[in-house]
């Protein structure tokens, strides 16, 4: 069962830019010849949460400086498919919970002319997180910490 809501609040004041999405996954196995039925599938999380702000200074010295903040959540997910035999040995492999996460994003950017110049922090906080698997062997680490900035033309 898919359900996913979303919304764009639009402009609840002056110069401010708010969104939100939330999508709901029961993921399970319904019918097949080798897995069986109601295993979770891997890499997907039953809940994703999604918020935007977006602030744009409207006048003054700083006009047209926006600030952003993005934040994503998404629940605990396996690594593979929980409990199955996957190398033929007998035994039923693990499936390893990935931990539910939240990751925050701020960019700061200024338009000059025909440019903008920003700063984007990713991950703001440093969360150590995991955001898929294959299987229980290879496990990929979320990016930590980064900062970018950049110097673009606008269109």
């Amino acid at each position: 069962m898919n359900k996913a809501l979303s919304r764009t609040l639009g402009v609840p004041a002056p110069a401010w830019n708010l969104s939100w999405a939330y999508t709901f996954i029961d993921a399970v196995i319904t019918s097949d010849s080798g897995f069986p039925t109601g295993v979770q599938l891997s890499n997907i999380p039953k809940h994703n949460v999604y918020l935007f702000g977006r602030y744009e200074v409207p006048e003054g010295p700083l006009a047209k400086l926006a600030v952003s903040l993005a934040a994503l959540y998404n629940s605990r997910k396996n690594s593979a498919l929980a409990t199955f035999d996957y190398d033929g040995d007998g035994i039923d492999d693990p499936a390893i919970p990935l931990p539910a996460y939240t990751v925050l994003d701020a960019v700061v950017a200024y338009p000059f002319g025909a440019w903008q110049a920003q700063l984007a922090v990713g991950n703001l906080l440093d969360e150590r997180f995991y955001p898929d698997a294959g299987y229980y062997t290879r496990i990929t680490p979320g990016e930590p910490r980064n900062v970018r900035v950049s110097v673009s033309p606008r269109f």
